[in-house]
């Protein structure tokens, strides 16, 4: 306002609006595709009273199954694939 002689000469209006913000967030979310592996690992056996010991490798192919291969010390070798149930 302004005053003059105790009058009021002119009035002005400022009025400050804000726009309101509207924030869009998008989330994408995907599984990541599974991966074959290729795993050792050591093992023992007992056939009657004869002890043994060997190794193996196992190859998870992805979304189907595991595939063996077993070598022991008394030279049995082992083949298997195994596949899954739930």
């Amino acid at each position: 306002d302004m005053i003059s002689q105790n009058r009021i000469q002119a009035r002005a209006i400022n009025p400050k609006i804000n726009q309101k913000t509207v924030i869009v967030t998008n989330e994408i979310t995907h599984q990541a595709k599974e991966k074959g592996g290729l795993y050792w690992g050591v093992m023992g056996t007992m056939l009657k009273k004869d002890y043994g010991f060997g190794g193996g490798l196992l190859y998870k192919i992805a979304n189907k199954g595991v595939v063996k291969l077993e070598v022991t010390n008394t030279k049995q070798v082992q083949i298997g694939y195994y596949s899954k149930i739930f």
